[in-house]
């Protein structure tokens, strides 16, 4: 067994590429293996190439005439998940997919709430939950509103009426829904969300699973709010092993940006080939050689910066986490003021790292863009899809879905544009071409002209000249000949 982490991020858009890669920083030092995105303000035909290659499998939902919703469910590489169902919502609200991890059957619902009638609309939403989960189902998302406002937030009030939210919370419990982080934590006073309109903290960002799974829950936080305005939500759940995967190291170009790396990494050379000079060695031993030597000392380099960027991440999330604790008790101008400066202080440091991601996907570009590799093939193949026509509506109104059918109305419809003549048939073909070859200079015999391969060939390479080629010395003329008789005058 091991634990399944799953997060929860109220992201607030990531329409542009770096925040999506800087969102998925953050995924990534969380050791998310499941993450549920909310608002992720995408509509149902625009949805992003999310090609992070740690996560490259997606379910997504969104609205087709907004784009402030939107919601999706990714899993990490390596995790297989063979999808048995998934139902989503037209108006980008909610997603709800089924299938296995191991032999375990897993239901993720991930839901966004509208900003009114929150109660009604919940409602809704958990009848269809009930007929839809299997197995151990996580209910995760942004409900819009503290459930129990007397412990779920600091000013103890609702936009709801206090019975229409005990009423839904009797609903969920009559579906065996249990939440996830107040279960364990029944004192302790947590919130996922600041509003800056009334000055307080509420939680309304929850995490629900099945009351006969609990036991499978491991442990369940809270993080703090910077990438967005809402924190996110994490929970480690017994999962079967997945199957373990290699790892293939790559250099970081981003270090020879560096000057101060350069030049550590040219003294290390230098010293390098000092050192080995005598006894003489061969010039293959001592380039072979070097490659282990300069990739640990990459390697080196590598998990040293990562060391130091990690503390001072987590320095600045504790110096967040420690001013949020002081704001719950005492809100004043001035701790509001520190904490959004040492909120966008991480947020310029998460950036840095967002920039190089950025130009490592330029350096790929410029370097497969151009070549038959496995990059350029999955770029065609998604422009491929894209510029299928998979209907078409015939003159008479008709929708038509063959193939054939659809080339023959392009044909038609060209022919017609540009008002073109209709082809000669073969038979005409092979007599313009006997007459031409029987009347000029050039003689042949009868029995060679009546050959029907020469007569093909002549026609065929005719027809398929496309790029001005010249296979055979009399085309030009062939061509000027079929070109006048079969234009309309003749």
């Amino acid at each position: 067994m091991v634990n399944l982490r799953i997060a929860l991020y109220n992201v607030r858009g990531i329409n542009s590429p770096s925040k999506r890669r800087q969102v998925f920083g953050v995924v990534k030092r969380d050791r998310a293996i499941v993450i549920f995105l909310q608002e992720t303000h995408f509509k149902a035909d625009h949805f992003p190439n999310l090609t992070y290659s740690i996560f490259p499998h997606w379910y997504r939902c969104g609205s087709p005439s907004s784009n402030s919703k939107g919601v999706s469910i990714g899993f990490k590489k390596g995790i297989p998940f063979p999808l048995k169902k998934l139902h989503t919502n037209v108006e980008g609200h909610f997603i709800m997919v089924k299938g296995k991890i191991g032999l375990q059957i897993y239901t993720f619902i991930n839901v966004y709430a509208p900003n009114t009638q929150q109660t009604t609309w919940l409602r809704q939403i958990l009848d269809k939950v009930e007929s839809f989960q299997e197995g151990v189902t996580l209910f995760w998302g942004d409900f819009n509103v503290s459930l129990n406002p007397k412990i779920d937030s600091s000013s103890h009030r609702s936009s709801q009426s206090l019975h229409s939210l005990r009423a839904m919370r009797e609903e969920l419990w009559s579906l065996h829904l249990v939440d996830a982080w107040r279960s364990p934590h029944l004192g302790t006073l947590d919130y996922t969300f600041f509003s800056h309109v009334h000055g307080s903290y509420h939680r309304i960002d929850y995490l629900f699973t099945s009351k006969t799974h609990f036991q499978l829950c491991r442990s369940a936080d809270i993080g703090s709010i910077y990438v967005s305005d809402h924190a996110p939500i994490f929970l480690s759940v017994s999962a079967p092993t997945p199957t373990p995967r290699g790892f293939s190291w790559h250099l970081n170009e981003s270090l020879l940006g560096d000057p101060k790396i350069v030049e550590k990494v040219t003294t290390l050379l230098e010293e390098y080939i000092s050192l080995n000079k005598h006894p003489p060695i061969s010039p293959q031993t001592l380039w072979d050689a070097h490659k282990p030597y300069i990739r640990g000392q990459f390697l080196s380099i590598s998990s040293h910066l990562k060391k130091c960027r990690k503390e001072k991440i987590i320095a600045l999330l504790a110096k967040i986490q420690a001013l949020k604790s002081l704001l719950k008790s005492t809100l004043t101008d001035s701790q509001l003021q520190e904490l959004s400066g040492v909120r966008a202080e991480l947020k310029a440091l998460l950036q840095a790292r967002s920039a190089i991601y950025y130009l490592n996907s330029q350096h790929k570009l410029f370097a497969h863009g151009d070549k038959t590799t496995k990059f350029l093939m999955q770029r065609i193949k998604a422009r491929r899809s894209d510029n299928y026509i998979h209907q078409l509506t015939s003159p008479s109104g008709n929708p038509i879905f063959s193939s054939t059918h659809i080339a023959k109305q392009f044909k038609e419809f060209y022919e017609n544009l540009c008002n073109l003549p209709k082809i000669l048939s073969s038979d005409s073909h092979s007599s313009l071409v006997r007459d031409f070859y029987t009347t000029h200079s050039y003689r042949f015999s009868e029995e060679f002209l009546s050959n029907p391969l020469y007569i093909g060939r002549t026609i065929r390479s005719h027809s398929s000249n496309t790029r001005g080629e010249k296979p055979w010395p009399f085309q030009l003329f062939i061509s000027k000949l079929l070109r006048n008789s079969s234009s309309p005058s003749s």
